[in-house]
């Protein structure tokens, strides 16, 4: 899932050739299963909004976030269940 995400995007390297930052999907699969480079990037955001926010302990950002990724992903299966 990875390679065919970074190749899809690859073909469009203009907006992202600055160097300021890396390129890098967010994959999960379609049951909320977190791809591991996923979990460092979304560990790295959540310890960031922690320290801008002054929390000593991120993990319940962490926490929050997947729990709202896995709602995303579970009500866009019932709606494709329903269109159906």
């Amino acid at each position: 899932m990875v390679s065919n995400k970074v190749a899809k995007c690859s073909e469009h390297p203009s907006d992202r050739s600055s160097g300021d930052f890396d390129y890098c999907p967010l994959v999960l699969s379609c049951y909320g299963r977190v791809h591991p480079e996923c979990q460092t990037v979304l560990r790295n955001i959540a310890q960031a909004a922690a320290r801008r926010r002054g929390i000593l302990v991120f993990k319940g950002l962490l926490a929050r976030v997947h729990r709202n990724i896995g709602v995303e992903i579970w009500r866009r299966a019932a709606l494709m269940v329903h269109d159906c």
